[in-house]
């Protein structure tokens, strides 16, 4: 028993320290937020079949955290794999939004019925809807799966293969808990089935150097190099960097085009990011009107170029130009 309760129960505290990673790392992704709450989900969830199994007498709130925490597995694994699919680099607001509706439908059920007080509620009525939620994003889950990876195995990408790994395992345990529902099959077998995967894509990643959170790149846009050179001639023609507030959404309005190519051709075409790009277009600005408006004042000059400080223009044009904007105004007098 205490071997079984050891490996069901490691996986579930490894898996926790993994979701404090995904969230604290510096270059944190949309798919490495989904992943980790995913992740954080069916370690609450587990972590509760693991002490109900093992532990004759459970405090009952234990019991309503870990199938509440049920009606979010499937909506973290469809948006994750979504999220891959998609390449986002944002969340959007629709996902935000359903996430916000599935926590505030399940504590105020948890609130008007605890589960301590209401347990005939919960069993079947409850948990059943839980449950159905959970199917049903899983479902939409790995048609998001099928449209990233595919069928043809010979053509599979080694992240792809990767991804396998994820689905196998997150089907297997969804699986295993409908059942157990269902059918009377145990709970603990989602625990077993947790802790195997875990450390499967655990080694895989020590060994093979890869992250823990496959992740999805972009194709290389064929028409980069045209929506570049439209970028520009709208830099051009219609001066767009002197708005401050500026966003990619609006470039990609003008442009007719999704905000993630305008992002890409930034990376990919220009280089060196959206940010750099409208930086450099602004100090350009302030270099003609320091030379055209001597009634301006510096700070006045960087608020004309697009810039909301005074701090954010004169490090950005020593940054680019390698002086600052006195300095550059006094090499034109002298």
């Amino acid at each position: 028993m205490t071997l079984l309760f050891l490996f069901a129960s490691i996986g579930v505290l490894n898996g926790l320290i993994a979701v404090f990673y995904l969230v604290v790392k510096r270059q944190r992704t949309v798919s490495d937020i989904y992943f980790a709450g995913l992740v954080l989900m069916l370690c609450v969830r587990i972590g509760k079949s693991i002490l109900l199994y093992f532990f004759s007498e459970v405090d009952l709130l234990i019991l309503q955290l870990g199938l509440s925490a049920c009606i979010f597995i499937g909506p973290f694994f469809y948006l994750y794999l979504r999220s891959l699919r998609k390449v986002q680099q944002s969340f959007a607001r629709i996902d935000l939004i359903q996430l916000t509706l599935l926590l505030v439908a399940i504590i105020s059920v948890g609130v008007i019925y605890p589960y301590n007080r209401y347990p005939e509620y919960w069993n079947p009525e409850i948990v059943q809807g839980i449950y159905v939620i959970w199917g049903v994003y899983f479902l939409l889950g790995i048609r998001e799966a099928y449209l990233l990876i595919g069928l043809n195995h010979k053509t599979l990408r080694d992240n792809h293969k990767y991804l396998i790994i994820i689905v196998l395992g997150v089907s297997l345990i969804t699986i295993s808990y409908q059942l157990a529902l269902y059918v009377g099959f145990t709970y603990i077998w989602g625990a077993f089935i947790f802790s195997f995967f875990f450390y499967l894509i655990g080694l895989r990643a020590l060994f093979k150097f890869k992250t823990i959170v496959p992740q999805s790149k972009p194709r290389k846009l064929d028409d980069g190099e045209e929506i570049f050179q439209k970028i520009n001639s709208l830099m051009k023609n219609e001066k767009l960097y002197i708005n401050q507030n500026l966003k990619l959404e609006d470039i990609a309005k003008k442009l007719g085009v999704n905000r993630h190519a305008v992002s890409q051709v930034m990376n990919e075409v220009y280089g060196l990011g959206y940010a750099h790009y409208i930086k450099s277009h602004r100090i350009a600005e302030a270099q003609v009107l320091i030379k055209t408006r001597s009634e301006l004042s510096l700070e006045g000059i960087g608020y004309e170029a697009g810039f909301k400080s005074k701090s954010v223009f004169f490090e950005s044009f020593r940054k680019l130009v390698g002086c600052t904007p006195a300095a550059y105004k006094k090499q034109l007098k002298t």
